[in-house]
């Protein structure tokens, strides 16, 4: 080639080159994820090209990598990075990990997928050995559901683990694998297969033996059973193993119950080959793998599948300037996404489903935003939206904001809301929280504002909970509740010797909460709506109870019980804010002179404005002589301003949300000042087009 043509060629190709570096500097940087494509391929381009070898990156590894490259190489433009996953089902098997060193600060990237909803991040496993079972289970299995029975090995699918402790009052560490028909999560073989069994009336407490109440275990093969129920109290669940003494008529659990056994309290069998009678069912055999299942379809083909991946499905490390939006995220054992700590975070638009653990779970966040989001068949909590700091009362400013969470903590059953909030100074709004069986929303902290938010059905098979709860720490305080509906959440449990307690409402103020606010919300066919339990300083005004049992229930059980105290430690409480020094002396200002101001006395409450329409009990239930409790310095327990409690209070239309009161009626004399629903509960936004519509009428007896 001639000489002065190679300078011109390379030449040429120079100029390209720094063109090619100017124009990738001052731009945003695509890259691209497919299930075709391939981490030798640069990502930069949604199709592919093997002889260049361009097209999408096949892992988020591959992905992140090329964020790494460009930031090491200061090619990153301030507009950012967009990571765009193709769409189509992943099949994982190992986790997405997001590092603190694939973020920046100054440089906002966005992972997200192609169409909302389109992209699937699955960790589960499909069962694709199905085949008749040995004839050896025949004796077990009743000869008219025989035929119908299929069996695979479990140990074929790996990191499968089936049958796991559990319960509300512990973390869970050791993972379960479950079985999943259609989407829908399959139940182990079980007796009975609806309702419960009871401890009987003899039953002395135990830490872990439970006398047993009739002698169908007589007819099993094996004296080794699960056992899952509510043994000790209403709203604390324990799932174990349990070996039966058929001579004693006992079962007694390998480890002790939660808070031991007691009485009539609730119980079931679980993983009794014997009892596997009804479609959607199946038992494991723990010592072979074996699992033979009753299926609900003679067609199983990509249609059965099981929780695999012991890792939650995405994690994200001290992440910062980062949005995850528009995935469907399922199949782990554990979290669907999991975030250790991080700021301007933002999850939008993204379903989580069918995991063994929490939808989405999180700590040390500050200016963060979940929102649009799905998550429903979750083991335990749909999200844990956890930040800022409670020491100092620094507000973590995260939000939960239109997300619909339900049928939620399906494996452990308690203490495993729909929502919780942890730390101090963040946001629940317009989220719709339905179908769970104890709290749908927990808040741990300071300072949080719940507001426009729905709680429906909820607090489905436990007692003593409410949809909403606060508790058990003298120094949590500063809530604000205002906006919110309640409905259709009453005591729902039918117990011998009629000891159910049916104590179960919209708002529950547990063992001496303090400082809450709670104003125009509704509370519609709730048990009890407001269940003050002996805190101070609440302020309950304006707010709109239809239809229910009772209105507002209060106590005074730390007065009448000075072993309170002690038992939930609240010195210590105390003491871990240095609660005479600021902030907590100055956001707090009666909390520095407690230790000398009545301290286990309710007091500076106040219930005025209310109105309380048709309730089927008393409006207004108090226990311990609260309502006229006066101390040495003449303050109250509860101060009282005016309530309308009657059948006629003149609203607008209560029937379409719209509580305003017409001049001159009842509600508008007592001094409620009214408000409308209209922004109550899920929104239209970009990433929900549509709502789902709202639960049919709930109207239990039980009220």
């Amino acid at each position: 080639m001639d000489y002065r043509n190679r300078i011109g060629k390379l030449g040429f190709a120079l100029v390209a080159g720094v063109w090619g570096l100017t124009a990738t500097a001052t731009a945003r940087l695509d890259i691209y994820v497919g299930s075709r494509g391939n981490d030798s391929y640069d990502g930069l381009s949604p199709t592919v090209n093997k002889v260049a070898k361009t097209g999408p990156k096949k892992t988020m590894a591959g992905a992140l990598n090329v964020v790494r490259n460009y930031k090491a190489k200061g090619w990153l433009d301030p507009s950012g990075v967009m990571i765009t996953w193709m769409n189509g089902t992943y099949n994982l098997t190992t986790p997405i990990v997001i590092t603190s060193n694939d973020t920046m600060p100054d440089i906002p990237m966005t992972i997200k997928a192609e169409t909302p909803g389109q992209v699937i991040l699955d960790a589960g496993r499909y069962i694709t050995m199905w085949r008749r079972p040995a004839r050896s289970y025949a004796q077990f299995i009743s000869p008219t559901v025989w035929p119908y029975i299929r069996s695979t090995n479990i140990r074929s699918y790996r990191g499968s683990q089936f049958l796991r402790r559990r319960g509300g009052k512990f973390s869970t560490s050791d993972l379960q694998s479950e079985l999943f028909f259609d989407g829908q999560r399959e139940e182990v073989a079980q007796y009975p297969n609806t309702g419960w069994l009871y401890t009987p009336s003899n039953q002395s407490y135990s830490s872990n033996t439970l006398k047993l109440s009739e002698d169908r275990y007589k007819k099993w093969s094996s004296n080794s059973v699960w056992i899952s129920g509510y043994l000790g109290y209403d709203w604390a669940d324990d799932t174990d193993h349990a070996t039966i003494d058929a001579n004693a008529g006992t079962a007694t659990l390998d480890n002790n119950a939660s808070y031991g056994v007691n009485r009539d309290m609730r119980y079931k069998y679980v993983n009794v080959v014997e009892e596997l009678d009804q479609p959607g069912e199946y038992w494991i055999n723990q010592r072979d793998g074996t699992l033979l299942y009753y299926p609900k379809a003679t067609n199983l083909t990509k249609r059965v599948w099981i929780t695999s991946m012991p890792q939650s499905v995405m994690s994200v490390s001290f992440g910062k300037n980062l949005t995850i939006e528009g995935f469907v995220i399922q199949g782990s054992r554990k979290n669907g996404i999991d975030i250790s700590g991080g700021t301007n975070l933002t999850i939008r638009g993204c379903t989580v489903r069918n995991v063994g653990s929490m939808g989405v779970t999180s700590i040390s966040l500050t200016n963060s935003v979940i929102e649009d989001c799905d998550v429903y068949g979750t083991g335990e909590s749909g999200i844990q939206w956890n930040g800022g700091n409670r020491y100092t009362l620094t507000a973590g400013n995260n939000i939960v904001r239109n997300c619909h969470v339900h049928h939620f903590a399906q494996t452990v059953r308690a203490y495993r809301p729909g929502i919780h909030l942890y730390g101090c100074g963040n946001l629940a709004t317009n989220n719709r929280i339905e179908e769970g069986p104890h709290v749908g929303m927990l808040a741990e902290g300071n300072n949080h504002t719940i507001e426009n938010n729905q709680f429906f059905r909820l607090c489905m098979e436990t007692e003593d909970c409410g949809a909403l709860y606060f508790g058990r720490d003298i120094t949590s305080r500063g809530m604000v509740v205002r906006n919110n509906l309640f409905q259709d959440i009453v005591g729902r449990i039918d117990k011998p010797n009629n000891s159910a307690s049916h104590i179960v409402g919209g708002l529950y103020l547990d063992d001496l909460y303090c400082g809450a606010t709670v104003e125009n919300n509704v509370f519609r066919r709730v048990g009890i709506g407001i269940h003050i339990g002996g805190g101070r300083e609440n302020t309950i005004e304006n707010n709109v109870f239809e239809n229910n049992r009772t209105a507002i229930y209060a106590d005074a059980r730390g007065y009448n019980n000075p072993g309170l105290w002690a038992q939930y430690n609240y010195d210590a409480a105390l003491a871990a804010v240095n609660y005479t020094q600021p902030p907590y002396s100055t956001a707090y200002p009666r909390l520095p002179s407690i230790a000398s101001d009545d301290r286990l006395a309710p007091k500076y409450n106040r219930i005025g404005e209310n109105v309380m329409v048709n309730s089927s009990s008393s409006a207004l239930e108090f226990a311990q002589n609260v309502e006229t409790l006066t101390y040495g310095d003449g303050e109250k327990a509860i101060n009282f301003g005016t309530n309308y409690d009657g059948l006629l209070p003149g609203f607008l239309d209560s029937f379409n949300g719209d509580y305003r009161a017409t001049a001159g009626s009842n509600a508008d004399q007592s001094g409620f000042q009214g408000f409308t629903l209209s922004n109550v509960g899920l929104q239209p936004s970009t990433f929900r087009s549509t709502i789902p519509p709202l639960p049919s009428t709930d109207s239990p007896s039980l009220l």
